[in-house]
């Protein structure tokens, strides 16, 4: 009578437990971990949980991750975290609990609270000046230009949900995405200056210096994460429009064409709402 096989030391998909193959990519993972855990950084139950999620023990269905790329969802939920806790008093484990995650999911996407951060600055560095950089794209006067780049970069200050992040902890970020994050901030000041000075040779503009009046405008722009709220007394184009007005009326511009576009209604009631 043939014996009966002998149990494989390797677990099979079917029984919910990961391989034992370090060849596959779950496995390396799961290696990651345990180094990590004898580090001293993950306990033996974030270890269990992580290992239980990864190999599909754990049923998903958190909103805040739905539909969502996963390192996406760990900037978004930092961003929330930065904001409401302050950057340095803002831990991994308070990004992973704002997603139901451990840490060591967390971990899986960035190596450390520096390089989210990171992650975060440089992408509403190159949002910004991606907007900038397609306002000047067309070859308008230089009062209908100026208008369309003031209102990208404004709408970008104000959609971009890292921005207010970029703007708080700049000093914070790791020196190459710094380095980046300034050469960017050059490229749009050039572009700003590039078209004042065109509308000052034509006559158009009227300022005694077009350094100033860019570093205004910009620091006006830059200062909205402040105090813009999205559910405030005005609808976000109105918010735009009056402090672009206000901005092209500081070098006599104001009489520039303002783009067509329907204007949504203003919101009533008692609130006592901030200014946006």
């Amino acid at each position: 009578m043939p014996e009966p096989a002998k149990a494989s030391t390797s677990r099979t998909p079917d029984d919910g437990q990961p391989r034992k193959d370090a060849s596959t990519p779950l496995a390396s993972v799961i290696e990651a971990l345990k180094r990590a855990e004898a580090r001293g950084e993950l306990g033996a139950n974030e270890i269990e949980w992580s290992i239980a999620r990864l190999s599909g023990r754990v049923r998903r269905g958190n909103p805040h991750l739905e539909g969502v790329e996963r390192r996406d969802s760990v900037l978004r939920a930092a961003i929330a975290v930065f904001e409401r806790e302050g950057y340095h008093r803002a831990t991994i484990e308070a990004i992973a609990n704002e997603l139901f995650l451990t840490k060591a999911s967390v971990y899986h996407y960035f190596k450390s609270k520096t390089e989210i951060l990171d992650a975060i600055c440089e992408r509403a560095s190159v949002a910004s000046t991606a907007a900038i950089m397609n306002a000047t794209a067309e070859a308008d006067p230089p009062p209908t230009r100026l208008r369309r780049m003031l209102d990208a970069y404004a709408t970008a200050c104000m959609n971009e949900p890292g921005f207010s992040v970029l703007m708080r902890h700049l000093d914070e970020v790791s020196p190459p995405v710094l380095a980046d994050v300034q050469r960017r901030g050059k490229l749009v000041e050039s572009a700003f200056r590039q078209t004042l000075e065109e509308g000052v040779a034509s006559g158009v503009f009227q300022t005694p210096d077009t350094h100033i009046a860019v570093f205004g405008m910009l620091g006006a722009l830059n200062w909205i994460y402040s105090w813009y709220r999205p559910d405030g007394r005005l609808p976000a184009q109105d918010v735009r429009d009056a402090l672009i007005a206000l901005l092209l009326d500081g070098v006599g511009a104001a009489s520039a064409p303002s783009p067509d576009r329907k204007r949504a209604p203003r919101r009533s009631g008692p609130r006592a709402a901030p200014a946006g």
